[in-house]
């Protein structure tokens, strides 16, 4: 519905080509919540840009934004939330 707004839009969006899957093909989210955005590899990772108003844009994650939000974890005492 077009007058209704994004409520909750995600910080960071993973595009990734193939997705993790058990033996019966169901997907694993396992092995991506252990990656998380900050190590995605070779998959591309986006971050929501601009202010919160229901229209979200995103840009291409740089390793200074990853840098900056690791530095900021750590500030805070949640550096263990990385992964690593």
């Amino acid at each position: 519905q077009e007058d209704l707004g994004t409520k909750s839009a995600p910080t960071f969006v993973r595009v990734t080509g193939a997705l993790p899957q058990t033996a019966s093909g169901k997907v694993t989210k396992d092995p991506l919540r252990t990656q998380g955005w900050w190590d995605a590899g070779d998959d591309a990772v986006y971050i929501r840009v601009g202010d919160r108003s229901g229209h979200p844009s995103y840009r291409p994650l740089a390793t200074t934004d990853r840098d900056a939000r690791r530095d900021e974890a750590a500030r805070h005492g949640r550096a263990g939330l990385f992964g690593g």
